[in-house]
């Protein structure tokens, strides 16, 4: 996937989320999707996430994700 794809994809998945439709972000995430996140024990697939990611939304009800600069990279 070329790295203009990938930003691309990574920013629609953060709108997505801002916009609280969690649903078309868990569709942009990749089939084997692995989260790891900061104060979570065990890496979490897309359907952990999903429910992660609904949890934030109640604690944090008026959170957006500010990107300034986005560094991508080509997988290779």
């Amino acid at each position: 996937m070329l790295t203009e794809q990938n930003k691309v994809i990574a920013l629609e998945f953060y709108k997505a989320f801002d916009n609280r439709n969690i649903e078309l972000a868990s569709m942009l995430l990749s089939p084997n999707f692995v989260a790891h996140i900061a104060g979570v024990p065990q890496p979490l697939n897309a359907n952990g996430f999903k429910q992660f990611g609904m949890a934030f939304y109640l604690a944090f009800t008026n959170g957006q994700h500010i990107l300034k600069k986005s560094l991508l990279k080509a997988i290779k």
